[in-house]
């Protein structure tokens, strides 16, 4: 029996109610459960691929990465995760189209030597449609360097490609390795918006994080003229200009000396 999103949304409900009838073990036994997966992926150039086994790789990242917060939170949040997904037949990504995105932001920018060139960046693919989500990326930093991981799930408009989409959550990956912190983007990125005559202090972190982010898709897709952006009616100018500042931004990062607890970009 595959241990899908209905099985964890189960799984995790069948373990709260235990708990809260004062059967501790039963959180225990949820997490031994999930830690006893041995997620298959494929692997690829500065990735690792998961489809099959996506929620259990997942399940293992939340309670890996919050364990400081106690099991019993850490199966809250995969409950409700669970939760928030229902079947859809619009596009997903495929394992042809992630290679060719990494294939694409390391040709322009040698992304994954610049952004995690310790550790694979981790790319779960969910075959089900989120409520409100595209994808998310979320990462932890060791002393060896970032950890990425990108879940990808089914678009939320039959219309749109999921390539914008990697690369979008691609550009969080980025700003949180520069910045190491959830709650900043680079300095230099203020700057640039000023120089399109956007006042970033005027905008919320978030949006300004998600502006990052399609920054660095432009920025891969501007050398890519047959890829069609999500976003319409830019000029070539928006698009340079978003090559030239990731440019410069990747080419003046350093090797990364620092460790953070894990970090959720949305």
């Amino acid at each position: 029996m595959p241990f899908d999103l209905l099985t964890l949304f189960e799984e995790a409900e069948a373990a709260l109610t235990r708990w809260d009838e004062g059967d501790e073990s039963a959180v225990e036994a949820f997490a031994k459960r999930i830690f006893s997966q041995r997620p298959a992926y494929v692997s690829g150039t500065g990735y690792m691929l998961y489809r099959e086994d996506a929620v259990a790789r997942y399940a293992q990242w939340i309670l890996n990465m919050n364990r400081e917060l106690g099991i019993v939170p850490c199966i809250e949040a995969l409950y409700q995760f669970s939760g928030q997904f229902w079947p859809s037949d619009t596009p997903a990504l495929t394992e042809e189209q992630a290679d060719m995105v990494f294939q694409m932001v390391d040709q322009v920018f040698c992304y994954t030597q610049k952004v995690s060139p310790a550790q694979p960046i981790e790319v779960l693919l969910f075959d089900a449609q989120h409520e409100s989500l595209n994808g998310e990326a979320t990462a932890v930093f060791t002393p060896d360097g970032m950890r990425g991981c990108i879940c990808m799930y089914r678009m939320r408009e039959k219309s749109l490609s999921p390539i914008p989409i990697l690369l979008h959550e691609l550009g969080h990956l980025l700003h949180i390795r520069e910045t190491g912190s959830i709650d900043q983007i680079p300095s230099s990125f203020r700057t640039y918006l000023r120089h399109l005559g956007i006042e970033p202090d005027d905008l919320p972190i978030l949006q300004l994080q998600d502006v990052f982010a399609d920054t660095f898709m432009l920025a891969v897709m501007s050398r890519y003229p047959e890829l069609e952006p999500p976003i319409p009616g830019l000029s070539e100018q928006v698009f340079n200009a978003s090559y030239e500042y990731m440019s410069t931004l990747l080419n003046g990062m350093t090797s990364f000396d620092r460790r953070l607890d894990e970090i959720t970009i949305k």
